[in-house]
C-alpha cells in the first residue's frame, strides 16, 4: 500500500532512507538526526511539496517525495530499503509518482542521482529517464551527480 506520508512517519521515513544503502555522506552517529531533519523540511512545506510511503506487512519500506511547480514534477527523494531492491517495489513508487505527475498535468518529471547508484539508474532507465547533464564533482568525495528527465504525454 502507497500512502500519503504525515509527521508522524518521519522516523520510519528516516529509517528507510539510511537503510537504503545510499546515505549520501551520512554517518551512523548523525544519520538518523539528518534524515529526520531533511524529512521534516518536506513533510512541513507547503502544498506543492508532498511525500508518500510504501507498506508491506505493516511494515515501511520505501517512500518518495515530490514537488510540482510549473508543470514540472520533481523528485526530491526516492529510496527502498536495501532488502527490498529488485522485487519491484520501486517500480510500484515510480508508477505512483507518474501517475501524481499525469493528474497534475505535468509536461516532464525530473530528478538527480549520485551516478554510482546504479540500481536507481537500472530503474530510472525502466521509465524511460534520460541524463540530461552532469555536474561533474559534485559530492564532496569527487562523485558526479546526473540530472535526468522523463517526457510526459
Amino acid at each position: 500500500m502507497i500512502r500519503k506520508a504525515t509527521l508522524e512517519d518521519i522516523n520510519n521515513i528516516a529509517n528507510i532512507e539510511l537503510k537504503s544503502g545510499y546515505k549520501w555522506g551520512m554517518n551512523k552517529t548523525n544519520g538518523l538526526k539528518e534524515a529526520k531533519k531533511i524529512i521534516n523540511e518536506v513533510l512541513t512545506n507547503p502544498k506543492n511539496y508532498c511525500c508518500y510511503i510504501l507498506e508491506k506487512n505493516n511494515q515501511k519500506i520505501g517512500y518518495f517525495s515530490i514537488h510540482i511547480k510549473k508543470n514540472i514534477c520533481y523528485i526530491g527523494f526516492f529510496a527502498v530499503k536495501k532488502s527490498y531492491h529488485r522485487k519491484g517495489f520501486g517500480k510500484l513508487l515510480m508508477k505512483k509518482i507518474i501517475m501524481l505527475a499525469n493528474q497534475n498535468k505535468c509536461k516532464s518529471i525530473e530528478l538527480s542521482c549520485w551516478a554510482k547508484n546504479f540500481s536507481a539508474l537500472r530503474l530510472y532507465n525502466k521509465f524511460s529517464f534520460y541524463i540530461t547533464d552532469i555536474k561533474r564533482k559534485h559530492y564532496p568525495n569527487g562523485d558526479d551527480k546526473l540530472m535526468m528527465e522523463k517526457k510526459l504525454k
